[in-house]
This record gives C-alpha cells, structure tokens and sequence, in this order.
C-alpha cells in the first residue's frame, strides 16, 4: 500500500513538471512542451468584453504577457498589441502577411512570423531587429532556457536566433516547415513536424538527433509530456506516440485530418480536434476514451484548464467546452460565420487565456475577441 502511494505521489509530481512555473500563455499553446494546458480557471459563464477589429483575417493565435496585454498579427502584416479591456497598447505596421508571436518576457521580447521575416519589439513597442528568411514563417516560436528562438520557415529551413536577432545557426529540412516546434522537458531538445512526411529532432546546437517517416504531412504542433514522450498529429489523420528517442510508442487512426495540435491534462489523457467535426479523448496507451461530436469542423487547437475541462473553437464562430468526461458544458456563439473566406479558416487561431481567466481568440473576419466570466 506504502509503495502504491508513494508511486502515485512520484506520478503527480512528474507530470506537474508540464506545467509553466507560473500561469501565462506566453507562446502558442502556453509554455515550451506546447501542452495546451493552463493553471487557471476557463469561463463556465462567457460574456463577450469586446470584439476589437484589426481589419483583416487573423489566423495567428494570441499570446499573453504576465501583465495580460495581448498579443497578435494579421494578414495585412499588422502587429498588435492590445490591453485586457482591448485598447490598443501598440501597433506596427509590417510589409506582408503575419501568422505567428511568441514572447519572452525575460528578454522584453515580443516576435511574431510575418512576410520572409521574424521581426522582434519590446514588449512596449519598440522595434528591435528583424531578421530576413528565405520565405514566410508561419511556424509560432519557442524560445530555449537561454533565450534563443527556435522556429521553421516555409522554405524549410530551421532557425535558431540570439535575442538580439543573430543568427546562431540553421538547419534544412526537405520542406516547409508549418509546424511549431516545441521542447523537450529539459529543455536540450526541439521537436515539429514537416511538411515532407517526417518528424524530427534536433539538438540546440543544430545537430540532427532523429527524423522518422510518417504517411502525411505533419503541420500539427507536437505536444511533449514529463517523461519525455511526444505526441503528434498528421494531415491523414493519424496520431503518433513517440519516445524521445524517436521511437513509435504507438500509431491511432483518428478518422479525419488532424490541423491542430493535441492537448495534453495532467492526468496524461490527450485531447485532439478532427476534421470530420469531432474532439477525442485519448488515454496515454492510445486507446479512444470518448468522442464527442461538434457540428463543424475543428481546424484549431484545444486548450486545457485547472478544472480539466477541454475548450475549442469552431470554424462555425463558436466556443464549445467540455468536462474531462466528455459532457458538453458550453456552447459560445460569437456571431454569424464569417462565409466571405473559405469557412474552413473562420477560425485557425487557437484559444489564449490570460492569468485572470479572460479568453482571446482571433478570427478570419479580422476580429480579436476577448471573452470574460466566471
């Protein structure tokens, strides 16, 4: 019995280890293993704060800075920079269409992916460098212990840059690289996708570890677990385990396309976002716990709260929440679909929360929605 609870207590303390060591959503999926998963509590009981419009489709997911402000680009090369109320803080105008940000806020330093550059601000505003690339990056960047950012660019070139913008070193893959890369617990390695059929590994010195074949292109985020496992999706619909070495640990056939990027609970279950207009459950052994349908397709990212409750968005214009056990708990509707671009792309950014419990979302009507409640 004594053994039992102490291996169940060994548990809980390992996979607290994914957690960020304080609550912030910083970078795409909220801290560097990409999980999803956030210390602080979602709205049960949504009202819309505000729909502040940018003027052109956001498909960047926001990001948020200990202080709360928001972050985010548009796809006319706009930089934004927003207050928890939705004033604006800053903007920037850029010269081509922006996908991604990230920040550090150790290095006051807010990067975001647009046109063939990364470009770099204060957190106040202030530009700091930009960095050219040989094409766009839509990949969201991670940023290492040390401060150098990691992310793919389209030609498929990975990056790796000081936080005064230096190249320290590059590394080319087959193809482009859509994929957001992630570390791993350690912070030694980093992980993404290409869109060649392969995930790969590298080292932060820019050495390749590993790269496996898979049957599709990989432009789902890998989401990296306490031990070290990782778990990713491709675009056949095809969800893989794999150990830090490279090794599959397990393959699922989800049924439909996987866009987003899993989400990972404290408890090790997965949760994943299809296509084919679904959100599973998936416990650490790949086996299917529940499916729980949508109505519309599910291109975004899952987000994970400190009740365990799982949180999406619909390209439909709506939030959908759920109870680890799969009961619907919420059904947000923002306002009517936005049909004046494919509505596949209503919504490919992905949910951000704040430290207070407020949600952003960007939309492809341009809108950035910040939504309170209790």
């Amino acid at each position: 019995m004594k053994k039992r609870l102490l291996a169940g207590l060994l548990l809980l303390l390992a996979l607290g280890g994914c957690l960020p060591k304080s609550a912030g959503w910083e970078i795409f999926r909220g801290n560097p293993q990409r999980t999803g998963y956030i210390k602080v509590n979602a709205p049960l009981d949504p009202q819309l704060d505000f729909a502040f419009k940018s003027g052109s489709p956001i498909l960047c997911s926001p990001v948020v800075s200990p202080q709360n402000r928001v972050y985010f680009s548009n796809l006319a090369g706009e930089f934004f920079c927003l207050t928890p109320e939705g004033k604006t803080a800053w903007s920037y105008r850029g010269e081509s269409p922006a996908y991604s940000a990230g920040l550090d806020s150790r290095h006051n330093l807010a990067v975001f992916g647009g046109g063939d550059y990364l470009w770099a601000f204060t957190l106040e505003g202030k530009l700091k460098w930009k960095f050219q690339t040989d094409a766009p990056v839509e990949s969201a960047p991670v940023f290492t212990p040390e401060g150098n950012l990691l992310a793919g660019g389209g030609e498929g070139k990975f990056y790796c840059l000081s936080p005064e913008g230096k190249l320290l070193w590059s590394y080319q893959m087959g193809d482009s690289i859509t994929s957001s890369p992630a570390l791993s617990p350690d912070g030694k390695t980093v992980y993404f996708g290409t869109d060649d059929y392969h995930i790969c590994a590298l080292d932060l010195k820019g050495s390749l570890l590993w790269k496996v074949k898979v049957h599709a292109e990989v432009t789902s985020t890998p989401a990296v677990a306490p031990d070290g496992r990782l778990f990713i999706g491709s675009d056949n619909g095809e969800l893989y385990a794999l150990d830090s070495q490279g090794r599959f640990l397990w393959q699922l056939e989800a049924g439909s396309a996987i866009s987003g990027s899993p989400a990972l609970a404290p408890n090790g279950n997965i949760y994943l976002g299809l296509s084919d207009r679904g959100l599973i459950a998936v416990n650490p052994q790949g086996k299917i716990l529940w499916k729980a349908p949508t109505d519309w397709d599910v291109t975004a990212s899952p987000l994970v709260d400190k009740r365990g409750n799982i949180y999406l968005s619909l390209t439909e214009s709506r939030i959908l929440a759920f109870s680890p056990a799969g009961k619907q708990i919420l059904d947000f509707k923002l306002g009517e679909p936005f049909y004046d671009y494919p509505p596949m792309f209503n919504f490919s950014s992905s949910l951000a929360l704040d430290s207070e419990g407020r949600m952003y979302l960007g939309s492809y009507n341009g809108n950035l929605y910040g939504i309170s409640g209790r």
